[in-house]
């Protein structure tokens, strides 16, 4: 396809590796999660640099699932908690693909889930920081709210929800209890930093 096909990407909705995991997966769930994320992680980065070496006018992209969260109220714990969940659902794959390396709060999710030694070589760092890519893609379903005083199980729920979520009074929700949010979108374009919005081409 050189010459045909100019954008790509690398893993449709790689964030889905980790966000399909119930909120009760037991640590060893998100152990093994997270590895094979990592390595999901590399495999993008080298076919990006492939890519490039193929056709240096290809332009290769991540793909994230982009099901976003407000906060139910301005209560500090809940901005906080909002904040946690975008940086756990969304960003952490997307920081890692465009930086090429684990952002900070990296080290606090894994803490959380009481991750350890997950195996990342030099090797693997070298592949990251070299292969980043070239823009962002993402898809949109719905919105959610969290809230830092509930906690519930829903291991068995459809609609995208954590054990922190809350329906939203202001929107209305498909059959399926999807909320229908156009605003959403244009949400999670904003709420990003402006280092990750000079990434979309």
């Amino acid at each position: 396809y050189k010459g045909l096909v100019k954008y790509w990407l690398t893993f449709n909705e790689i964030n889905n590796t980790i966000n399909f995991l119930p909120d009760n997966a037991s640590d060893e769930a998100y152990q093994e999660a997270y590895q094979h994320l990592h390595y999901q992680f590399v495999a993008s980065a080298r076919a990006v640099q492939i890519g490039h070496e193929i056709d240096p006018e290809n332009k290769i992209g991540c793909m994230l699932a982009g099901a976003i969260t407000y906060p139910h109220t301005c209560d500090p714990k809940d901005m906080l908690l909002n904040q946690q969940t975008m940086e756990e659902n969304f960003w952490y794959c997307g920081d890692v693909q465009c930086f090429g390396a684990y952002p900070p709060f990296a080290k606090r999710i894994w803490k959380e889930h009481n991750i350890t030694d997950l195996d990342i070589t030099e090797e693997d760092k070298k592949a990251l920081a070299e292969g980043t890519v070239d823009y962002i893609g993402f898809s949109y379903y719905m919105t959610n709210v969290v809230d830092s005083t509930v906690t519930k199980d829903v291991s068995k729920s459809t609609d995208g929800s954590s054990e922190h979520s809350v329906k939203n009074p202001y929107i209305k929700e498909s059959d399926w209890g999807w909320a229908i949010d156009p605003e959403g979108l244009l949400s999670l374009i904003h709420i990003s930093e402006p280092t990750r919005l000079a990434l979309i081409s």
